[in-house]
């Protein structure tokens, strides 16, 4: 499998597949998780916190995977978007992050981290061979042609 990057609006995509999913129309298999990772807050003067404090803040980011393949495994493609938001610092007093990743859908997806129009989102393509990259341009196209706005 051969992976290259898209050049289409993740909140395309994603609006997309939900009006898709208002018709009634699933035409793919979708994934979507969240997970978090955490990593010692930067040490800067913004927190104005002593040494004991700062060692037990954490810097805290939401990673979400979305993942669109055929119904049928044999088309040989994919279509992934990955978001990453930074959620900002932490202490041991605030709510607990879940650990390990959690799947969540399509909707939960686009409220977490396409609306909120903040997290670095990037997306990728893979394909087997020539064929399934023009069976995923196809889509793609579909996707920027949104028929779903003419009608809507």
């Amino acid at each position: 499998m051969k992976s290259f990057p898209v050049d289409v609006d993740p909140a395309q995509i994603v609006q997309w597949l939900l009006a898709e999913e208002r018709e009634g129309r699933r035409d793919y298999n979708i994934y979507a998780a969240r997970s978090y990772s955490w990593e010692p807050a930067p040490d800067t003067a913004d927190f104005r916190l002593g040494d004991e404090e700062q060692e037990d803040v954490d810097q805290v980011t939401a990673i979400g995977h979305l993942e669109i393949a055929p119904p049928a495994k044999g088309d040989g493609w994919t279509l992934r978007l990955r978001a990453e938001d930074a959620l900002g610092p932490r202490t041991p007093e605030d709510e607990p992050v879940p650990s390990g990743e959690e799947e969540i859908d399509l909707a939960t997806f686009e409220e977490q981290f396409i609306r909120p129009q903040r997290a670095m989102m990037e997306v990728e393509g893979e394909a087997r061979d020539a064929n399934a990259k023009r069976r995923l341009q196809r889509l793609l196209q579909a996707i920027e042609t949104d028929r779903h706005r003419m009608s809507g």
